[in-house]
């Protein structure tokens, strides 16, 4: 039976977040993932990431730029707040699924712009929550039961 082909994905800001936790879980999954680019419009920043994880990453200042170029699967979203919602959005025009980084936006109007952009292009947005699990999220839960 043959493998999968892997998914292709490109992260959006190389900051610590990004370096930190996104890069080694894409390593560890690297039978299923390929990281194909990087988006930072700091360009030492940029060239501190792609150096630090290797390969063939290409490297990208905007990321309508990236989404042109390298058409990936996946988009890491770790950026400021305040750009997630465009960014989200064209991740999403261009047909690639998105992760992004809590808070997926600071409005509810900016998350109908990313709900409309998921209906329209069939891919979904998701956001990191490592909370889940914590006693606060828990007793949010019991709260709704």
């Amino acid at each position: 039976m043959p493998r999968p082909a892997r998914r292709r994905v490109a992260v959006v800001g190389t900051g610590a977040i990004v370096s930190g936790s996104h890069l080694s879980a894409l390593r560890a999954h690297a039978e299923r993932t390929e990281l194909v680019a990087a988006v930072d419009v700091d360009q030492g920043r940029l060239d501190a990431f792609r150096e630090l994880a290797g390969g063939e990453v290409a490297g990208y200042t905007s990321v309508d730029a990236m989404l042109d170029a390298v058409r990936p699967d996946l988009v890491l979203i770790g950026t400021p707040p305040s750009l997630h919602r465009e960014q989200t959005v064209a991740a999403l025009k261009a047909g690639a699924w998105v992760l992004c980084e809590k808070p997926l936006t600071l409005s509810l109007a900016e998350y109908d712009d990313i709900a409309a952009a998921e209906e329209a292009s069939g891919a979904y947005a998701s956001v990191v929550f490592q909370h889940r699990y914590g006693s606060g999220a828990v007793h949010a839960r019991e709260l709704l039961t």
